[in-house]
């Protein structure tokens, strides 16, 4: 769930490592106010993942995206 100084939808891309972790991320739209936009992108680097696997059951590295609406 997205902080509340965030209305709306926005959608969240998750670079997401091989062991679930998030690396990195990108909102669309991003918050225009500078601490509701560290807020969310610091509760949304604090996800943790499945990571993908490859057909053999190998944990790789991928990309995610995710509409949130608040």
């Amino acid at each position: 769930m997205p902080p509340d100084c965030v209305r709306g939808s926005i959608v969240a891309r998750f670079w997401v490592a091989a062991d679930g972790n998030v690396s990195r991320v990108e909102i669309d739209p991003a918050p225009k106010d500078a601490g509701c936009r560290r807020e969310l992108i610091t509760l949304l680097k604090g996800y943790k993942f499945s990571p993908a696997r490859t057909r053999v059951g190998v944990p790789v590295a991928s990309v995610y995206q995710v509409q949130l609406s608040h």
